[in-house]
């Protein structure tokens, strides 16, 4: 499993699908989908194996910067 965890408030993705994490519990984890806003709660080692975190362009630092996001 990778060592980076999820924080509220990232962008994570796979393929063109992107997503921002809401919440973070010790087993799972709930994100929402930034095209239609479902939100979707997963275990961890799921949404790791599945999704990779979103790269730290302008935008991802402006709109979602914070002591977590550092890149």
């Amino acid at each position: 499993m990778p060592s980076e965890r999820p924080y509220p408030g990232q962008l994570w993705k796979r393929d063109s699908t992107q997503v921002i994490i809401v919440a973070v519990h010790p087993n799972a984890i709930t994100y929402e989908f930034l095209s239609g806003g479902q939100s979707v709660t997963q275990s961890l080692d799921a949404f790791l194996a599945i999704f990779t975190r979103q790269g730290c362009g302008a935008d991802h630092a402006v709109v979602y910067g914070g002591s977590h996001d550092a890149c």
